[in-house]
């Protein structure tokens, strides 16, 4: 019992004479050997399928999509579902209003703002062509969405799957640089639930994007909430195990640009496979050699490795005890932050014990 995950991301789709619009059954090809096996296939673009967030383009996308999706369904008589992100480029940029602009900046300058319904619907107006695509390819209605946050939930072979894309482009301008970004995680802490087997957190712009205002909060959030996280934007493709005190272990898997401004020379994507059963996953990426996709060992895990096991939490912090825990115990200034708290100012040596140390002339140290 497997599920495959055929992963995209940044298709940046301009126009019809775009190269990429003529490979859907070359990447299709790909996991070809994998259906046997597999109960289920998902479909799972991080983001940035079009380039500028126009209606034009998401129909050229939807076409492209729908034959990647033909051609598995030839193979396979299992289902073939799509799960889809909005990146920066799923913003038209056209329909920019200066009330967003403003709510943008005052949120980029705020170390802790505070975010309505109001607040969204205005910063998300420039992403309405991308939402109705989305509708419209991945034919969820029982999906919960708004706007923000959109988890869509399936069964496979008796196990609850979930996928969580989060839109993390809400606030985007059409110049992105590091360190701005921000997300409402209090808003979604309700979220965490323990009746999932697999979750998958799917969203565009990795960590270090983020301001750090909310970086720390939001890391810790979405690896305790996440079994794997899927992201793009840097377009390049990596998978990995991330094992720090915080969040336990946690799984990631970054996507290549599968159009990026190379004539398809730098096109790559990923294949997942994960075994149910054996509770273990393996990532293959493929690039384009000129003439067809093909696997490459950079930025592979071919080899089966243990999904890490999430721990349940039974018990949660009050919010005031949590704020007692966070106190440094004295008054701290910082030009970016109008409060410090003792996660701000000390870093938990995140190091474990390998040997005994007799015989042994190295160290081995972990994320910090």
């Amino acid at each position: 019992m497997q599920v495959v995950l055929l992963h995209l991301s940044d298709i940046h789709i301009k126009a019809h004479k775009d190269p990429i619009l003529k490979k859907g059954k070359d990447i299709a090809a790909c996991i070809y050997s994998s259906l046997p096996s597999a109960s289920h296939v998902f479909i799972v673009v991080s983001g940035d399928v079009a380039f500028s967030g126009e209606d034009f383009q998401y129909a050229l996308a939807t076409d492209f999509l729908r034959e990647i999706q033909a051609a598995i369904q030839k193979e396979t008589s299992n289902p073939v579902s799509f799960i889809v992100a909005p990146g920066n480029h799923d913003c038209n940029f056209k329909q920019n209003s200066g009330a967003r602009k403003m709510l943008v900046k005052s949120i980029e300058d705020s170390d802790a703002p505070e975010i309505d319904s109001s607040i969204i619907d205005t910063c998300t107006f420039i992403q309405k062509p991308f939402f109705e695509f989305r509708r419209v390819l991945e034919e969820n209605e029982a999906a919960v969405d708004d706007s923000l946050w959109r988890s869509s939930r399936f069964e496979v072979e008796a196990q609850i799957l979930t996928f969580e894309c989060l839109n993390i482009s809400w606030i985007s301008n059409s110049h992105e640089t590091p360190g701005y970004l921000y997300f409402p995680v209090d808003r979604y802490k309700g979220n965490q639930t323990n009746d999932v087997d697999i979750r998958f957190l799917v969203l565009h712009q990795p960590l270090n994007w983020f301001s750090q205002s909310i970086y720390r909060q939001f890391r810790e959030f979405t690896r305790q909430i996440s079994d794997i996280v899927i992201s793009g934007h840097e377009h390049q493709g990596n998978v990995g195990i991330i094992d720090e005190a915080e969040s336990d272990k946690s799984t990631f898997v970054e996507g290549g640009a599968l159009q990026g401004g190379k004539n398809l020379l730098d096109s790559s994507f990923n294949v997942v496979v994960i075994d149910l059963v054996h509770r273990q996953f393996k990532s293959t990426r493929h690039s384009w050699d000129g003439a067809r996709y093909v696997s490459n060992e950079e930025g592979s895990w071919p080899e089966y490795h243990n999904l890490p096991a999430k721990k349940n939490k039974h018990f949660t912090i009050l919010e005031s005890f949590q704020g007692i825990l966070d106190d440094p115990g004295a008054f701290f200034k910082h030009p970016g932050k109008s409060y410090l708290t003792l996660g701000d100012i000390f870093i938990y040596p995140d190091l474990r014990k390998v040997s005994n140390g007799y015989g042994c002339s190295h160290s081995i140290m972990y994320e910090i």
